[in-house]
């Protein structure tokens, strides 16, 4: 059984560049559906893999588990030291709190978008959206079409945030 679940690990850890491939070799979009806390390192692994920006609308749930919440703080620290620079949209009480943190590989702005119930993270040319209510799942897809989509929605939300709005 252990044996199993590090082959499960490992296999659902490149499964990400395996979508890509497969996308690339057919320009369909690549879908995969993860269980579990790991399933958030998965993604973790992925966007210091890409060292692309990332683009964050968190969930108002992210950080209700203390276990989450370390994984969040230790990808926070790895994305610093992996020189990803982090965009995120934050709610006005939790913007406050952060609003000073400005460098140059973290900007946050407030956003007028009430509580979200799932985190999205937009990074290169993927999306993952995780839920955290009833255990974490992710869903990744990989499509440049649906992540420029997604990333024309931020740079729409994140222009009309000016950090003296809120």
């Amino acid at each position: 059984q252990k044996r199993l679940k590090e082959a499960d690990t490992q296999l659902a850890g490149i499964l990400p560049t395996l979508l890509s491939t497969y996308r690339l070799a057919t320009d369909k979009p690549g879908a995969i559906y993860l269980e579990g806390l790991d399933s958030l390192q998965k993604v973790y692994d992925d966007i210091i893999q890409t060292g692309k920006t990332l683009r964050i609308f968190p969930s108002a749930y992210d950080r209700d588990d203390p276990d989450t919440a370390a994984m969040i703080d230790s990808q926070i620290e790895r994305q610093r030291a992996a020189g990803i620079k982090t965009e995120v949209l934050l709610r006005g009480e939790i913007y406050r709190l952060l609003s000073d943190t400005k460098d140059q590989l973290f900007e946050a702005r407030p956003t007028s978008l009430g509580p979200l119930d799932a985190q999205v993270l937009i990074y290169g040319d993927n999306i993952a959206l995780t839920t955290f209510q009833n255990g974490v799942v992710t869903t990744i897809i990989t499509s440049p079409p649906i992540a420029n989509t997604f990333k024309q929605l931020f740079a729409n939300e994140w222009s009309h945030s000016a950090s003296n709005d809120i």
